[in-house]
């Protein structure tokens, strides 16, 4: 896992190394539970045997948790790009937590 991220760091053109400082800085800071749960997956992205299952909406969810640094510093820097999207928690306590976190502390 590591190494295909830093290949594709390496990989990067110049406009992306703000995206790519903040993804290594994620990494830095959340990389032992990102490799926790890429190890439940074979290299074709299938659950291993033995593993436990998970909901598709966990690494859904994860994915736009770890973008949301790079949107909004996209957005921040370049005034052109807009984007949003929904964390569906999927639990109706979990996400009406959620909400109330949000409307407690907008972006």
């Amino acid at each position: 896992f590591v190494e295909a991220v830093e290949e594709r760091c390496r990989a990067a053109p110049e406009e992306e190394a703000d995206a790519i400082a903040l993804a290594k800085g994620f990494l830095a800071q959340h990389g032992d539970k990102v490799r926790a749960a890429w190890q439940h997956f074979g290299a074709n992205g299938k659950l291993l045997p033995g593993k436990a299952p998970l909901p598709a909406s966990a690494f859904n969810d994860f994915y736009k948790w770890t973008m949301m640094p790079v949107i909004r510093r996209l957005e921040k820097n370049t005034g052109r790009i807009q984007c949003t999207f929904s964390a569906n928690i999927r639990d109706k306590e979990l996400n009406a937590a959620l909400l109330d976190s949000a409307k407690q502390d907008p972006p």
